[in-house]
């Protein structure tokens, strides 16, 4: 049995390869990550509570709500659980 090409050229064959390789992400680079630094800043900054939602916002008691700022600064989207 052959084994299944890297069509991302991240090293490993994963669930991004397969999703390329049946056309659902176009054809081209490799998938990558947009800010996971960010993503840390920002609950480093929730943790010491100085996290604030929007300039000048009451600050950020919610875990939840820290984690949708984290991500919507760094331009991902959340992922949908089952």
């Amino acid at each position: 049995m052959a084994k299944f090409p890297d069509l991302t050229g991240d090293g490993q064959v994963t669930k991004a390869d397969v999703l390329k390789g049946r056309g659902v992400y176009k054809k081209g680079g490799a998938v990558k990550k947009k800010m996971p630094g960010k993503v840390e800043k920002v609950m480093r900054e929730f943790k010491s509570g100085k996290l604030h939602s929007g300039k000048k916002g009451p600050v950020v008691k919610s875990r939840k709500q820290a984690i949708a700022i984290a991500l919507s600064e760094a331009g991902m989207s959340k992922k949908k659980g089952k």
